[in-house]
């Protein structure tokens, strides 16, 4: 592969993650038309732009970017494995993001328009830049050299490009109409975690689609319908006092239609075997969860009260496809496909169940269970489904452990990593669950919930999980105890910087700290393995 691909999309991915730090969005006034406003914008500076941070989808634009620059780099490093990477791939989903990015910053600096009356916001720099590296990415991927595809120019080809082009373009669009007195609000249908998620997968489905494999067709039946899963998740997700837009009733449409087009499709499973009763309990408890999450998890009742506008002598709730659960979901459904073919993930069950727990109980955490003010609110019924079927799922993933033969030496030098990772993943988790007293809670927050935190979590109990294999398994690939924990220095840097404003916790210095100690500890396991390292004789006090 040519080295000019790889440095382009390098550039690009990178061009983008820069941008999400400036404005995208930029309001202009008139001095006669608001200068009794001057007060407020100075009291309220941040009321004036919109950066790419606060669209929404800026974190999961910034993860794909992040990776996109990985896989990029590592190409220009190694260009005999470049093959190996999903370049193009990466490139579509940054480009596309990128340009999600615009226009849900857009949408924002509309909703801001209306707090501020005679202030209209305009596309700034950041914006300019943003896009600029989202379309370098995008043409780059065209020019790229294409792998020998399967070429289809049937009616169900077409029917199938054309969904597959027709279904991002309508997560851009408005999903959500909400009226004000003097003032219609729209929301786009990509502000929805589980339309990120259902936009990611189906820019995924060509792969699927144009392999030669007879695999495949099985492959693509089981995307779409995973992408109809999550487009359905967010439309579900309308809030009280809006209704659903245009953009909600062609997204959906085109949804069923990739499944439709699927089903079309000639899917032969030869070899059919009966799956073993765990492998059906498996499904049976991901699919307990993820029909939870369309239920109440939030219920909140207000009194007839004036103050309370519409809401008032009614009860509201909410479902639970937030971005925890949307990241639930996904882990739980890689769950059913690792109980059911093994080979297709390369993730044990072990892990994805620690995700899907990890998150569950956050999200339970976010929940309240209080009254007052004339408001009262409680756990919804799917919260209890929810939780059940998260139990269930660890309760199986702990019946499938088998207690492997420790060799003492190897677990003793390897405790100092596994307890770092656990470390790691308290630093982050803990605060989020807002159990610690106010002044430790202060002291040990990190950073918020976004893409990049709960990516962050992911990562870290993967790396928990690879550093545990290594006390029985000294043939494992021992390079990712080196990558991941310079990953978890990548996302944590992103927030680090994005947060900067407010300040540095000691929470923040242990997790800079805990990567770099990850990464030495992983570098050393790599050249030598952790019980043969020595101190060298320079080093030793003991010779002093």
């Amino acid at each position: 592969m040519r080295r000019w691909p790889a440095l382009l999309l390098l550039t690009g991915a990178l061009t983008l993650l820069v941008s999400l730090y400036l404005p995208w969005q930029q309001a202009s006034c008139d001095p006669g038309r608001c200068s009794g406003l001057r007060l407020q914008l100075l009291a309220f500076p941040g009321m004036l732009t919109v950066d790419g941070w606060s669209s929404g989808v800026g974190e999961a634009a910034a993860l794909l970017s992040l990776l996109l620059a990985g896989m990029a780099g590592l190409a220009l490093a190694r260009p005999n494995i470049a093959h190996r990477l999903s370049l193009r791939l990466g490139a579509v989903l940054v480009g596309y993001f990128g340009l999600a990015v615009a226009a849900q910053a857009r949408s924002i600096a509309q909703y801001q328009e209306i707090g501020l009356r005679g202030v209209d916001f305009h596309y700034a720099y950041g914006a300019y830049l943003g896009v600029a590296g989202a379309v370098v990415v995008l043409l780059t991927a065209g020019a790229m050299p294409r792998p020998e595809l399967r070429r289809d120019r049937s009616a169900s080809g077409l029917a199938f490009l054309a969904l597959v082009i027709a279904l991002p373009v309508a997560y851009l669009l408005p999903w959500e109409r909400f009226t004000l007195p003097g003032a219609r609000l729209t929301f786009l249908g990509i502000a929805s975690p589980a339309a990120v998620v259902a936009a990611v997968l189906t820019l995924c489905l060509p792969i699927a689609w144009w392999r030669r494999e007879a695999a495949a067709r099985a492959e693509l039946l089981a995307l779409s319908v995973v992408v109809a899963l999550f487009t359905v998740a967010a439309v579900s997700s309308l809030t009280f006092g809006s209704s659903h837009a245009y953009g909600a009733w062609i997204g959906l449409g085109a949804a069923v239609g990739l499944v439709a087009v699927a089903l079309i499709e000639d899917v032969r499973v030869s070899g059919l075997v009966r799956p073993p009763p765990h492998a059906l309990a498996t499904g049976g408890a991901a699919a307990l969860l993820v029909v939870a999450l369309f239920l109440p998890w939030q219920k909140a009742c207000y009194a007839t009260q004036s103050d309370f506008g519409p809401y008032s002598g009614r009860c509201v709730t909410t479902n639970g496809w937030t971005t925890l659960g949307s990241v639930a979901a996904v882990l739980a459904l890689a769950v059913v496909v690792v109980a059911f073919a093994p080979r297709r993930i390369a993730a044990s069950t072990v892990e994805l169940t620690a995700g899907v727990a990890l998150l569950v109980a956050t999200l339970g955490f976010q929940l309240e269970h209080q009254s007052g003010d004339g408001v009262r609110l409680a756990f919804g019924y799917g919260a209890e489904i929810g939780f059940a079927g998260g139990a269930l799922l660890v309760v199986l993933a702990v019946l499938r452990l088998r207690s492997p033969v420790l060799d003492r030496k190897r677990a003793i030098v390897r405790l100092a990593p596994i307890g770092i990772c656990a470390a790691y993943l308290v630093v982050v988790v803990l605060p989020w669950w807002d159990v610690l007293p106010r002044a430790l809670q202060s002291d040990l927050r990190f950073a918020p919930i976004s893409w990049l935190t709960i990516t962050g979590v992911l990562v870290g109990i993967r790396l928990l999980r690879l550093w545990a294999r290594q006390i029985v398994d000294s043939s494992a690939a021992a390079w990712w105890l080196v990558l991941l924990p310079l990953a978890l220095l990548a996302l944590a840097a992103l927030d680090l910087i994005r947060l900067r404003d407010d300040g540095i916790t000691w929470g923040r210095g242990a997790i800079v700290g805990a990567c770099l100690l990850l990464a030495l500890l992983g570098r050393v396991e790599q050249r030598e393995g952790l019980e043969n390292f020595r101190i060298p004789e320079v080093l030793r006090v003991d010779r002093l």
